[in-house]
């Protein structure tokens, strides 16, 4: 092994790399999500223990959909990127299902949620899988834009989204 041949081979990684790095951030800003919604929750019962099992289910694929993502993801060829995406949006569908069965007060899960913070969380459960599909129509344009979009859009739209929610709903403690 020579110093040429490992500083090759460690560029060949960097895609990959970039991949973890999007990963990490997305399954971050879900396990935040997780923590603040279950901050809220006073009681359990089997509903919401399924619909957080469903939930947990996407988060679980997300490293291997990173991952192939990451090594597949080339120019003229969309698979990849609608795999991710499509994990992005069942993970976001079943965060707002979760977000859903704890605001709702017919459940009695919750007795501190109010309706514009569960708004917010709701909002952002969908915005951020929306912004994904999104990227998927950009990519079919210029897929190594939306590549880089990618580590940046997240936190982008979160910024976005607190802001909104702080500016209308300035009583809400949004974090």
């Amino acid at each position: 092994m020579t110093e040429e041949a490992l500083r090759k081979g460690l560029d060949e990684l960097i895609p990959k790399f970039i991949g973890f790095i999007v990963s990490f951030i997305v399954v971050g800003m879900y396990w935040f999500s997780h923590h603040r919604l279950f901050y809220y929750v006073d009681h359990f019962h089997s509903k919401l223990l399924w619909a957080n099992l469903l939930f947990l289910m996407p988060i679980a694929v997300m490293p291997f959909s990173s991952a192939f993502l990451s090594e597949y993801y080339i120019d003229g060829i969309s698979t990849p990127m609608i795999f991710y995406t499509t994990n992005i949006v069942i993970t976001g569908v079943f965060s707002f299902r979760l977000w859903s069965i704890v605001a709702n007060k017919k459940n009695h899960i919750s007795n501190s949620l109010s309706k514009p913070m569960a708004n917010y969380n709701k909002t952002r459960a969908l915005i951020i899988p929306g912004i994904f599909v999104l990227l998927v129509f950009v990519g079919m344009l210029n897929s190594w834009l939306s590549y880089f979009i990618l580590p940046i859009a997240p936190p982008l739209a979160t910024f976005f989204i607190k802001r909104y929610y702080k500016k209308h709903h300035p009583e809400l403690e949004i974090k």
